[in-house]
């Protein structure tokens, strides 16, 4: 099955994704039709539905958290340098 993955070109995201997207991993059948975009538009878009999967902003989760299904990323930070 295809689903739209939305994320941004930011090269935290990319790097992310990367494994996934590029089929470096098995995703059990799953595919993706890749949406690069800036964050704000990931979290309009979020907000709006349009997109299977996506990447959003932590401030914008308390308005989607009744309403969709989350992923869980447990992901330890030794430092935050980048702003993305």
């Amino acid at each position: 099955m295809k689903y739209t993955l939305g994320f941004s070109p930011c090269p935290n995201d990319t790097f992310i994704f990367d494994a996934m997207v590029n089929h470096k991993i098995d995703t059990e059948g799953l595919d993706f039709d890749i949406v690069l975009e800036d964050v704000q538009t990931l979290n309009e878009w979020a907000l709006a539905g349009r997109l299977d999967f996506s990447k959003i902003s932590y401030g914008v989760l308390p308005l989607l958290i009744n309403h969709m299904w989350f992923l869980t990323v447990v992901v330890h930070w030794v430092k935050v340098l980048d702003p993305c």
